[in-house]
């Protein structure tokens, strides 16, 4: 396979919305890695940076690079990853592809709804060979579900969220744990069932640790 040495990125200007109105959402933060993949397994970050919604639900990153990469890494079909959160709606993880993959096996995935371009792109795969990476998602409006489930339920999938934060990217991420953290207060007065207080513990702690 024939690797590119360097890799750049263009800037992503999109919009989130509720999904049932169709209003803007604002103050949601929009996390987005660029992460190099090994031949097995998860590589490291080349790139992290992190966006928050204005009053018409837009948020934007800033072209980058050219970066060096690793030897033997590239990108694969998923980068960047884009994390989103906001309080009361379900954290949405979206991957990318080739925008050129997409248009022409979908020439109308512009008009589609999230949940329905996630699911006809799952099993794509772009091109890694691209040196500049463009991301999928750019001037779509991107469409979140309000959340409805138990205590329970959001911490799991908070910790989902941190998970996919490495460590060594706390910093370059504060408005995000920030906003996390928040959840303090929706946890007191919603507790947790006696099963889970030991996640929420941990849950707790990488929040402390991210924001020391």
């Amino acid at each position: 396979m024939d690797l590119p040495l360097l890799y750049s990125a263009k800037e992503i200007r999109a919009r989130i919305v509720d999904e049932q109105t169709g209003q803007p959402v604002e103050g949601a933060v929009v996390v987005a890695q660029w992460i190099l993949a090994p031949p097995s397994g998860r590589g490291p970050t080349l790139h992290i940076a992190e966006s928050v919604t204005n009053k018409q639900g837009e948020f934007f990153f800033e072209a980058w690079g050219p970066k060096p990469k690793q030897p033997w890494t590239y990108f694969r079909h998923y980068s960047p990853l884009l994390s989103i959160f906001k309080h009361g709606y379900v954290p949405l993880r979206l991957h990318n592809e080739s925008i050129k993959s997409v248009a022409k096996e979908i020439p109308n995935y512009k008009n589609m709804s999230t949940k329905e371009l996630i699911g006809a792109t799952s099993w794509y795969e772009g091109a890694p060979k691209d040196s500049v990476q463009d991301c999928m998602w750019n001037g779509l409006n991107i469409q979140i579900e309000s959340y409805s489930g138990n205590s329970d339920r959001w911490l799991e999938l908070l910790a989902i969220l941190l998970f996919r934060v490495e460590q060594q990217d706390d910093k370059k991420v504060p408005q995000f744990f920030r906003a996390v953290a928040a959840e303090r207060d929706y946890f007191k007065a919603n507790p947790v069932s006696r099963s889970t207080q030991a996640s929420l513990y941990s849950f707790y702690n990488r929040i402390d640790q991210a924001l020391k």
